[in-house]
């Protein structure tokens, strides 16, 4: 009868061993499935990259950590910018020189002051204005009157300004390389060469005028200038300004800034920056493997079994009304 022959088919299913279902399974199917599982996933092979050379980002080597072989160069940045500063301070000075004169008819004060630019004092009789207190000339560079070191000053000045902006500018660029990161060592290499070079230029641009008026002042030298000056034809005594000693000391800022730049050297041993990238193949395949153990184990349950065997059952049982 058909349900007798169900009943039957029935029987010899729950009967069957339990390692035939999944005689397949430990032979063909999982050594198929391992064999599948022996390359990536392929949701992750767009992710997994060759093997790049050594220094290369994300390589076993590892890209160099550079950033504690800079201190000093970082240092050296302030001291060039503080430099420069004190450089464009000293460019507008008007006390280079310190005139003191005996005649106070014109220069109230009994001093006037000579810079590269102009020259000042106060005075009671030439301003007509109560909001005016120092009378000032401008001297240029083509001016005839002018001792040669004041000329010279003017154009080494300028250019020590223009000479320590790059300067402090190429500096920016390695430093820049070096604690943000670069594959390359060359950049680095002639970025604080180029900065350090140009420093000891600016500050060695500055230094010689600036130790050129040291001199005249120190040998008293004067200077002839014409009747709209109103300056005598020689000071009685004359000592060197602030905008000297600024200047003085910001050309060795500027020099010892370029040392520093140039004192720059790699590390012998660098520490990876970054740790290796992990595998993503062996991370995919083992997640794999591990959902099918833990399928075959649990077809391996009695439990599993005798619920699948209970569920063939009532699907292939037709009773008979």
């Amino acid at each position: 009868m058909p349900w007798e022959s169900g009943q039957k088919q029935t029987h010899q299913e729950n009967n069957r061993d339990p390692g035939a279902l999944f005689a397949r399974s430990p032979g063909d199917g999982v050594a198929r499935v391992k064999r599948e599982t022996t390359q990536p996933p392929a949701k992750y092979a767009s992710l997994i990259r060759e093997e790049d050379s050594p220094g290369r980002l994300g390589t076993s080597g590892g890209m160099p950590y550079l950033a504690h072989s800079a201190h000093l160069q970082l240092i050296g940045l302030w001291v060039g910018c503080v430099g420069w500063i004190l450089t464009a301070v000293a460019l507008g000075l008007v006390q280079w020189r310190v005139w003191h004169v005996l005649d106070v008819t014109v220069i109230t004060s009994g001093v006037a002051w000579v810079g590269i630019w102009r020259t000042c004092f106060h005075s009671r009789v030439l301003l007509t204005s109560d909001s005016q207190d120092m009378f000032c000339q401008a001297m240029g560079l083509l001016d005839s009157f002018a001792p040669p070191e004041i000329p010279t000053a003017q154009v080494l000045m300028m250019l020590a300004l223009v000479v320590g902006l790059g300067g402090n500018a190429s500096a920016v660029y390695g430093l820049r390389c070096v604690y943000f990161g670069l594959e390359e060592r060359q950049p680095i290499r002639i970025a604080f060469s180029l900065a350090g070079a140009l420093s000891v230029l600016a500050g060695g641009c500055s230094l010689l005028p600036l130790s050129w008026n040291l001199n005249s002042v120190v040998a008293n030298h004067s200077i002839s200038f014409p009747a709209r000056f109103h300056m005598p034809d020689a000071p009685v005594r004359q000592e060197a300004g602030a905008g000297i000693g600024v200047g003085i000391t910001a050309s060795l800022l500027l020099i010892g800034s370029g040392l520093m730049f140039l004192s720059y050297r790699f590390p012998a041993t660098a520490s990876p920056k970054v740790s290796p990238s992990p595998d993503l193949s062996s991370i995919g395949t083992s997640d794999f493997q591990g959902c099918l153990a833990v399928s075959l184990q649990s077809r391996d349950n009695p439990a599993f079994e005798s619920e699948e065997s209970m569920q063939d059952s009532g699907s292939n049982a037709h009773p008979v009304s």
